[in-house]
This record gives C-alpha cells, sequence and structure tokens, in this order.
C-alpha cells in the first residue's frame, strides 16, 4: 500500500470535509481553517435548513449521497439518522445550530423497553437501533441514561448464544438502511459497531467476547448466504450503513484487537490489493459518486491508522 499516493490522492481532490479529518485523523495535523470554512459549505447548511421544527427530517429525497433515487416510502426517522450521520461528516458537534432537536427526535422514537424503532407499526430492526446508538454516542451521549438504556437493551438481544440471529428483526427494506439481510454476521457486526463506539461498552466482557467470535470469521461468510449477502460482507464502503468487511475491521481496532491476528491480518491484506493505482479504494456499492470513493479512502487509511500501522 502507498500511504503517501492516497493521502496526495485525497488532498489533490480538494474536498473540504474529506481535508478536514484527512488531517484530524490521519496526517494529526491542526484543522482548524477546514472547520471553520465547514460553518459555511453548502451540503451543511443545506441539510440544516430543510431540518422540520421537530427536530426531524421528512422527504423524499435523502440528503446522504449513497442513497441516489427519490423513496416515497422512506419514514423520518430513517431520513433523520441519514442526515445527522452526514452532519457528523461535515464536523458537526453537539452544539451545532438544530442538532439538539434532532437529537430530542431520536430520543422520543426510543420504546419504553430502550429500543429505537421506525416505523409506525412499532417492528424494529436490529441495525437501525445500533445505528441510533452509534450516532448519539458519535455527537457525545455516551453516558446518558437513554442511551444505557438502549445498550442494555441491545446486549439483552445476545445473550445466550453470544450471537445475534435470532434478534434481527425483519429488516424491512422500506423501514430500514441497506439491503434485506437476516443474517447472524451482520447482526452481530452492526450490534458490535455501536457497542465500540461507546468508551463505557468496549471494554465489557461481552464486548470482548462478541469482538472473539466475529474475528475468527473474517473473510469466511457463512455457507448459507446468498450471493448478494457475500457481496455485501466483502464491502468496500462508507459510511457503514452495513457490516462488512471494513467496517468490521474497524470495529476490532475500536475494542482494542490487533493486528497479529490471523484473520484480521488475512483481512487488511485484502484490502490493500484492493488499493488503486491512483492511489484510493473504489466504493463497491452501485450508483455511487465520486465523493464516495473519497469517503471510502478516508475510511480505509483511518483502519490502518487505528491498527497502528500507519505512522
Amino acid at each position: 500500500m502507498s500511504i503517501e499516493k492516497a493521502v496526495e490522492y485525497l488532498l489533490a481532490r480538494g474536498h473540504l470535509p474529506i481535508l478536514y479529518w484527512l488531517k484530524k485523523d490521519i496526517l494529526c495535523v491542526p484543522a482548524d481553517r477546514e472547520l471553520k470554512n465547514l460553518e459555511k459549505y453548502g451540503d451543511r447548511i443545506r441539510i440544516l435548513e430543510e431540518q422540520l421544527p421537530d427536530g426531524s427530517w421528512r422527504g423524499k429525497k435523502t440528503s446522504d449521497p449513497s442513497v441516489r433515487a427519490s423513496n416515497p416510502a422512506i419514514p423520518p426517522e430513517v431520513l433523520t439518522l441519514q442526515n445527522l450521520y452526514r452532519l457528523y461528516d461535515f464536523a458537526c458537534d453537539a452544539e451545532t445550530a438544530g442538532l439538539r432537536n434532532a437529537v430530542h427526535f431520536l430520543f422520543g422514537i426510543q420504546a419504553r423497553d430502550g429500543c429505537f424503532r421506525a416505523g409506525a407499526n412499532d417492528d424494529h430492526s436490529l441495525t437501525f437501533h445500533a445505528l441510533n446508538l452509534e450516532i448519539l454516542c458519535r455527537f457525545g451521549y455516551d453516558g446518558d441514561a437513554r442511551v444505557e438504556k438502549g445498550f442494555r437493551w441491545l446486549l439483552r438481544q445476545g445473550r445466550g448464544k453470544g450471537e445475534w440471529l435470532a434478534a434481527c428483526g425483519r429488516l424491512d427494506a422500506k423501514k430500514s438502511i441497506g439491503p434485506k439481510w437476516d443474517k447472524t454476521l451482520f447482526c452481530a457486526g452492526m450490534a458490535l459497531r455501536a457497542l465500540s463506539i461507546s468508551p463505557s461498552c468496549r471494554a465489557q466482557k461481552e464486548v470482548q467476547r462478541l469482538g472473539e467470535w466475529l474475528q475468527e470469521r473474517l473473510l469466511k461468510p457463512d455457507a448459507s448466504l446468498d450471493p448478494i449477502a457475500k457481496s455485501s460482507w466483502l464491502e468496500i464502503s462508507y459510511p457503514f450503513w452495513s457490516a462488512g468487511l471494513l467496517s468490521n475491521l474497524d470495529t476490532l481496532s475500536r475494542i482494542g484487537f490487533k493486528a497479529d491476528r490471523i484473520n484480521i491480518r488475512k483481512g487488511l491484506g485484502w484490502l490493500l490489493r484492493r488499493q488503486h493505482p491512483e492511489g484510493h479504494w473504489e466504493s463497491s456499492r452501485n450508483r455511487v459518486a465520486a465523493e464516495d470513493h473519497l469517503w471510502t479512502t478516508l475510511a480505509v487509511l483511518r483502519v490502518f491508522k487505528s491498527f497502528g500501522l500507519l505512522k
């Protein structure tokens, strides 16, 4: 892997949010100018202007570039979640105007048992629940009693067998982000991802045990998976709306796993071999724009940085 080439590729594109995170997370140099400029960034302003007084977003289109087509069925709970992830990528924090209202909206869809649900029929998807917990932690709400309740709900789903198969629920394409998957690997990966973002959860024995279970299965998708699910298991893309190889490597690095684990080493090698000659990694999702390759490249660099392989 040519780190210099990847960094040069991202620098040459001049994409403001990418430049901010590249300096902050990879190069570890001041990014104050980029942070200030992001306050006037067009896409960020546009998303915030579309927010409704109750903190949510509603409409036929999502501002997330990974969702291209008009989709009148997408519920406001999911659209709000997608926009919050974009705002985080645009360097918004809990003090950004409108963020408190959006967080209030998310907590408003949390059920009494702690589960975040999308849709009027009160059905649930573990993926949607986990994504809510992740973004709340990213905006500084780890330790909030409601978030802790959500993590307790998540951990209860995996107790017994230590897997999340029974907790997958119905991943209805109209109510959840990503393809319709009902497989242990993906549910475990999404659950672990949310837990890994939380400083108060990532060191727990149950989280470490789930990490062991997951890392043993890297690059070894279940034989029962259909071809679409298998290809998704090896997906290289960002944002992490599913638990593919890149997402799982990122998660395992966050909970303390090292690059000397044989399956992690194989996974990193698999990524290395897929670097484009120009220096970037291409997003494996369908209907992507040039921007998606930039975010994917940044995500790969973050993984290698987290494993201590970038100096």
